[in-house]
């Protein structure tokens, strides 16, 4: 398990791979939505001017700028983002191990309550006594 994740000290700080994988997630988004739709979009708006395409910029540039402002603004958020993704991973993963070691802890004085009870013959059961004499 990676050091960063299990101290404390270093979940305000993702590593540089959490944030690459943060950044890579935008990536499809931006293929669909930005590199692949965008000669459509532009190519359908341009069609309902009579093949204008610099109508077509004109009205699609604004939104491709709002869409790059907001990628901007989002780039700022994914390094806490991220670190909260990884601390909640981290105290989930913290908690589990905790609730496997009490089941092993169960388990094993059960088992250790089962091997006393076949030791003793059983248990409660009242032992022969020895006979008289």
């Amino acid at each position: 398990m990676p050091r960063w994740l299990v101290h404390p000290e270093c979940l305000g700080h993702p590593s540089p791979s959490s944030v690459s994988t943060g950044f890579s997630a935008f990536n499809p988004a931006s293929v669909v939505f930005g590199s692949a739709a965008a000669p459509l979009v532009t190519a359908g708006v341009a069609e309902q001017f009579n093949s204008n395409y610099r109508v077509a910029f004109l009205i699609v540039m604004p939104v491709a700028f709002i869409g790059s402002a907001c990628l901007l603004l989002a780039r700022s958020h994914i390094e806490r983002d991220s670190a909260k993704v990884l601390e909640a991973v981290a105290t989930a993963m913290a908690a589990n191990a905790a609730l496997e070691r009490a089941y092993a802890a169960e388990e094993s004085a059960a088992a250790r309550e089962q091997s006393d009870t076949s030791v003793n013959g059983g248990g409660d059961q009242a032992r022969p006594s020895a006979p008289d004499g």
